[in-house]
């Protein structure tokens, strides 16, 4: 099950009447077929808004659910709104790698 945090830093209010707030989206441990469905939902429901997806506890990530969060940066990129992983565990920045979409969800930061 994946957990939503919902951080919103403080803004003017002019900047929060602009922008949708900031949402946060911790990603379970085993994202694998089972997840997907899950994953799809929980971030087809924070659409729209700037999304940091915390991939710390990731311990196994499946083709499809790397899958669904390819598509996920792309929707986000063609809503003009950010998706980002600022932190992720080697296991899931390694999957990633091996399924070659570390140049769309890995930050250059952990792609070292």
């Amino acid at each position: 099950m994946v957990k939503r945090i919902s951080r919103s830093p403080p803004r003017a209010k002019a900047a929060a009447a602009a922008a949708p707030p900031r949402q946060a989206l911790a990603l379970d441990a085993a994202l694998d077929l089972n997840a997907a469905g899950q994953l799809r939902a929980a971030l087809l429901a924070l659409r729209g808004a700037d999304l940091a997806l915390d991939a710390s506890a990731v311990h196994h990530l499946g083709a499809q659910c790397a899958q669904v969060l390819a598509s996920a940066a792309a929707t986000w990129a063609a809503d003009g709104a950010a998706l980002t992983i600022p932190v992720a565990s080697e296991p899931f920045a390694h999957s990633l790698r091996l399924l070659g979409l570390q140049s769309i969800l890995i930050p250059e930061s952990i792609q070292a």
